[in-house]
């Protein structure tokens, strides 16, 4: 990286020494270190030993001229991004606009005008300082930083081609077209919602997260901060992996919402999940039923077999309920030997029936080698009055009738 334009290395590659006397005159007496060759060929060979900070080109020589010999630098990854000006005699719209295609940056006119050829030297020379001042300063960075337009990467740090194992900016926007098919924001887990990831600019919002891939397939989560720059249309993010602090997060709120003892929800938990519940259920209507149950004489379980025993039963009865309800099922434990069992999507009577085969099942597993184990339940049908309260209630009270007829049976309310 230059440090002092004017020790700057300049190759020129020109077949006609007065060209070569007249450039290398001028630029010598700025303070510029000058390095000749006289075919395109030649240029090539000095490249493999030497990388200048700008390259005068002559176009028209013999054996490789100037066009070709361009394509193959810019073919060259150590060397793609050192600026070519072209030296030409022709002033054709066409052979100036082919070699801007092939990466040139500038072209020069000859005779030389050497004022012009000066200004034209020293701004280019000074933009690549600037640009890789700025990927220094990228690279500098612990996070990963890009520059995007919302669609292609533009620029970004070596830890964000690490990540992606992309040997260079060029490589990824050719395996991600789009950067939004890279990023997950998290509006879903399979290929068809993420497909809807594809905008044309990033969300407007200055923080926000998004999921990426490793090239060993492992997941891992980002907070990205943007900052936009409006009149380049451009936003330069920078991604903090936050992967771990993310799986602690998740791992004190499992923690927070499940029974110490059985593995099941808690009743915070519960409680959360139901207003969740019931908001989803205004924008999309289904039956719902609460069925509250408990474990039939548990105090004899205790004063018969012990405490330890007593725990042992919970945990295997709230496991096995577990294993024989849906995924869209919530169950957790109320309290001491008393559950809830959320059942979203069944009416009163499907939800008897629910009931009356978890209870059935119960009844007839070991859980105590001499003796069965029974529950009682009561449910209860969601209704657009009530309440967490006023649910709870109806359903507690159909439990309440539950074991004053007996024990061990469903009754509704």
């Amino acid at each position: 990286m230059l440090t002092n334009f004017k020790n700057a290395y300049i190759l020129i590659v020109d077949d006609t020494p007065k060209n070569i006397q007249l450039l290398g005159t001028i630029l010598k007496n700025i303070g510029y270190k000058i390095i000749v060759a006289t075919n395109g060929l030649q240029a090539l060979g000095i490249l493999e030993k030497i990388k200048p900070d700008l390259i005068l080109l002559d176009v028209m020589m013999p054996e490789l001229d100037g066009y070709e010999t361009c394509k193959r630098i810019k073919a060259t990854d150590n060397l793609k991004n050192i600026p070519i000006i072209f030296l030409t005699a022709k002033t054709q719209p066409e052979d100036i606009v082919k070699g801007f295609d092939l990466g040139a940056v500038d072209y020069i006119v000859k005779p030389f005008n050497s004022s012009e050829l000066a200004a034209r030297v020293k701004t280019h020379l000074e933009l690549k300082f600037n640009q890789d001042m700025l990927q220094t300063l990228l690279n500098f960075q612990r996070d990963m930083v890009l520059m995007t337009d919302g669609e292609k990467v533009i620029a970004a740090n070596y830890s964000f081609l690490q990540f992606t194992d992309s040997k260079n900016i060029e490589e990824f926007n050719q395996k991600y077209p789009n950067i939004m098919t890279f990023l997950d924001f998290g509006t879903g887990s399979d290929k068809d919602k993420n497909s809807s990831l594809k905008l044309q600019r990033l969300p407007n919002d200055e923080e926000f997260q998004v999921k990426m891939k490793t090239a060993n397939d492992i997941t891992l989560i980002f907070r990205i901060k943007q900052n936009i720059v409006p009149e380049k249309e451009v936003s330069i993010l920078s991604l903090t992996d936050i992967t771990q602090l993310e799986n602690q997060k998740n791992s004190l709120e499992e923690k927070a919402s499940i029974d110490e003892l059985t593995k099941v929800y808690n009743r915070t938990k519960f409680q959360q999940l139901f207003k969740q519940t019931i908001e989803e259920n205004k924008i999309n209507p289904r039956s719902i039923c609460l069925v509250i149950f408990d474990i039939d004489h548990f105090k004899k379980i205790n004063d018969t077999y012990g405490h330890n025993k007593g725990d042992e039963v919970l945990v295997n009865i709230s496991q096995f309920i577990k294993a024989h309800i849906r995924m869209s099922d919530i169950l957790c434990r109320w309290g001491g030997e008393e559950f809830t069992l959320l059942l979203v999507g069944s009416n009163i009577e499907d939800g008897i029936k629910i009931c009356e085969k978890i209870r059935m099942l119960v009844e007839k597993y070991p859980f105590i080698e001499d003796r069965p184990v029974t529950m009682s339940m009561g449910i209860s049908q969601y209704l657009l009055t009530d309440t967490l309260e006023s649910f709870v209630a109806r359903a507690d009270n159909a439990l309440y009738r539950a074991k004053k007829s007996g024990r061990n049976r469903t009754e509704r309310n």
